[in-house]
């Protein structure tokens, strides 16, 4: 079973199983979204030091049937690892905030679990990109949020705790009841939660 750690991020384990039995029913690319892609073309095409865009990887729990959950990092420079998010009016902006250094977080765990050693998505190169697979030679690499013109850098305090919530709850996504049931402790509480093992600092 292959889930989205963007998914698991920022939707309820009952919509996500709902996706899961009804792939059919998941939200086409909205236009908020594409001009988000735009945007990140844009930025990445700025940068000196880019190794490679929507870089990631996977790691697998095994819980009787496996489950699978996948990353993809925006950009992936010498320096460090950047997400873009594009801001306009339309978004809830201290939602929108909170969600985007939470998913910085948890991609920054996933990275590290994965040993840093990271490979351009099956999408991305189906679009006509060149596959890059490159391993970085140190340990904590800077995970960067850039938020409209804003530039953030995401530190994880605890990756043990900030991994076990999310494989908790991808767990919890494979069966209705268990589904149901997370929510009820944890809808929409990923930032208030997860929060407390991550420190965000403003570089500009």
């Amino acid at each position: 079973m292959n889930l989205s750690a963007k998914d698991l991020c920022s939707r309820s384990c009952m919509q996500i199983k709902m996706f899961i039995e009804h792939p059919d029913l998941k939200p086409k690319p909205s236009f908020n979204m594409l001009e988000g892609e735009k945007h990140h073309r844009e930025v990445a095409s700025k940068l000196k030091d880019v190794i490679g865009e929507e870089m990631g990887g996977c790691i697998n729990i095994h819980m009787g049937d496996k489950i699978t959950i996948w990353f993809s990092n925006d950009i992936c420079c010498e320096k460090g690892i950047i997400e873009i998010k594009s801001v306009n009016k339309d978004r809830p902006s201290d939602w929108y905030f909170n969600n985007s250094v939470t998913q910085c977080a948890v991609y920054s765990v996933l990275s590290t679990y994965c040993n840093y050693d990271l490979h351009t998505a099956k999408f991305f190169v189906n679009q006509g990109n060149p596959y890059i697979r490159y391993k970085y030679d140190r340990e904590n690499v800077p995970y960067f949020l850039y938020f409209g013109d804003e530039i953030y850098r995401i530190d994880v305090l605890d990756v043990d705790k900030i991994l076990w919530f999310i494989t908790e709850k991808a767990i919890a996504c494979m069966e209705w009841e268990t589904a149901r049931e997370f929510d009820k402790k944890y809808k929409h509480l990923e930032y208030k939660i997860l929060s407390e093992y991550f420190r965000v600092v403003r570089i500009r």
